[in-house]
């Protein structure tokens, strides 16, 4: 009887010694993957905090000037631009459906998108840009073909430019305001009661060497993109 004890006993302790063993070898296995994955997302992000440095490193800025001084209010900017003729005609005379627009049976993400880019060389206060691409830009109201609102892609064709810190930039033609100023008061209202709001100046613009008059040069919002005030503005954003 005390031998079957003993031989039961040292089962026992024989399976707990397995089961220790099989628990510090699962606990080992789980440390290493663990290892692993954290490697995995260090080096992940390293490698994305070494390429945003590198872009922005290498990146090249053609204006003379800051950002501050680009759309400064108290001056007015001067955008030259030379496009082929042929090319000019299909830009401006492109429009916007407003029924297709409206509809609500398909998603705007799938909407056909009524604006074409085309190249264009762009001349910034006698800075020479080169080439950009263009395209006719608005909704209804402001849609015009003889003197449209622009959308200006600097870095299309070199991701590496861009002008006085931005890389886009939005030409408003006012249409609808024969004062052509509403627009920039506008965002001096909202930026003046510390409001998050983009900077706003005005702009002499020409194309293939005729005056398309008074625009309004507006800081382009996109996705991921904080106008640049707000990434200084102190107090809480609404």
């Amino acid at each position: 009887m005390i031998l079957k004890k003993q031989c039961l006993f040292d089962v026992i302790i024989n399976l707990y010694i397995d089961g220790a063993r099989v628990d510090k070898g699962l606990q080992k296995r789980q440390e290493i993957v663990f290892s692993e994955i954290l490697l995995r997302l260090f080096s992940s992000l390293f490698l994305c905090l070494f390429l945003t440095i590198s872009a922005n490193a290498e990146r090249t800025d053609l204006a003379p000037y800051s950002f501050k001084v680009f759309f400064d209010t108290a001056r007015l900017v001067k955008i030259d631009f030379q496009i082929d003729v042929e090319d000019w005609n299909k830009l401006r005379l492109q429009h916007r459906s407003l029924v297709k627009t409206l509809r609500t049976d398909i998603p705007p993400s799938e909407q056909k998108k009524p604006f074409s880019y085309f190249p264009a060389n762009m001349v910034i206060d006698g800075t020479d840009v080169g080439k950009v691409a263009i395209r006719k830009k608005g909704f209804v109201g402001s849609l015009d073909q003889d003197r449209p609102s622009f959308k200006i892609q600097i870095d299309k064709y070199d991701q590496r430019k861009m002008f006085a810190g931005v890389d886009t930039l939005t030409l408003n033609n006012s249409k609808q305001d024969s004062s052509r100023i509403h627009q920039l008061i506008g965002y001096q209202l909202f930026r003046g009661a510390g409001l998050p709001a983009s900077h706003c100046n005005l702009a002499l613009v020409s194309l293939n060497g005729k005056s398309l008059g008074i625009y309004s040069n507006v800081e382009s919002a996109r996705q991921a993109h904080v106008p640049q005030d707000v990434l200084e503005c102190p107090r809480h954003v609404v």
